[in-house]
């Protein structure tokens, strides 16, 4: 078992679980809002090799950052992160820190960015594998035709992250 800290955080999007390695560096951002329990949480990650333990002092950096993002005052992570995936998931996760604060892109235009215009499918997958949402912003990735597809936190959650960097102008109408 590896000893991970983490701390949950209240935000406007909900509950967020924060988890942190033993160097501090992020590992994990959780959104809990569909979680029965915080305890069913600590066992789910537990059931992945990590052995948690509360500590907020271990992620008040991260906390102090996401904060900031909330309030208008960040639109740029500066965080020590531990990305853990393969090679092609890192790699999309690294054009994603690219896609600046209120702007959007396609998978297409992202697979494009990895020299294989075809692996669209395969760059949704690794956006839905990506371990800290928001830090990472895997929300500014949306349909060819600017439809919002697929969120960990839920279509909810994207559309208000991106109405709050002023990506979306307005909620989408709910379909019918």
């Amino acid at each position: 078992m590896e000893p991970v800290a983490y701390s949950i955080m209240s935000s406007p999007v909900g509950e967020l679980g924060l988890v942190a390695n033993s160097d501090g560096a992020l590992l994990r951002i959780d959104f809990l809002t569909k979680e029965p329990s915080i305890p069913h949480w600590t066992d789910r990650l537990a059931a992945q090799g990590l052995e948690p333990k509360h500590d907020a002092g271990a992620t008040e950096q991260v906390q102090l950052q996401l904060q900031q993002y909330f309030d208008h005052q960040r639109q740029e992570f500066d965080l020590d992160l531990d990305l853990r995936g393969g090679s092609f998931e890192k790699n999309v996760w690294q054009v994603l820190t690219a896609i600046a604060y209120g702007t959007t892109c396609s998978y297409g235009h992202v697979a494009k960015r990895l020299g294989d215009a075809g692996a669209s499918r395969a760059v949704g997958h690794a956006n839905g594998q990506n371990p800290v949402p928001i830090v990472v912003p895997c929300h500014r990735v949306i349909g060819f035709d600017g439809s919002l597809v697929g969120y960990g936190g839920g279509l909810e959650t994207k559309e208000w992250l991106l109405i709050h960097e002023g990506a979306l102008l307005c909620p989408l109408p709910k379909p019918k």
